[in-house]
């Protein structure tokens, strides 16, 4: 689950806050049930309010596996770090 978070906070990093060179980890919990989730909210801060608001984007519009067999039909609450980082700068070589 983590990763179906992830791969969504990739793609919604703000623009905003890498401009202003924001990194940070925050936690979200929610409750899957069945593929979906329901109640996110923000478990620990970042520090950064627009990485936190990214990372419960990223929790509300992930793609989340199935359940595994046997798990259907039950609600699990789920804690997710996200990661926000500054990707390396590259260096050309010529």
């Amino acid at each position: 689950m983590r990763n179906a978070v992830q791969v969504v906070a990739n793609q919604v990093y703000p623009q905003a806050a890498q401009m202003a060179h924001e990194a940070g980890q925050p936690e979200v919990n929610f409750i899957y049930t069945n593929g979906t989730v329901t109640g996110i909210s923000l478990a620990r801060s970042s520090g950064y309010p627009l990485l936190d608001e990214a990372a419960m984007q990223a929790a509300r519009i992930a793609h989340y596996p199935p359940p595994p067999p046997g798990f259907a039909g039950r609600s699990y609450t789920v804690t997710v770090v996200v990661i926000f980082q500054m990707a390396a700068a590259s260096i050309d070589q010529d």
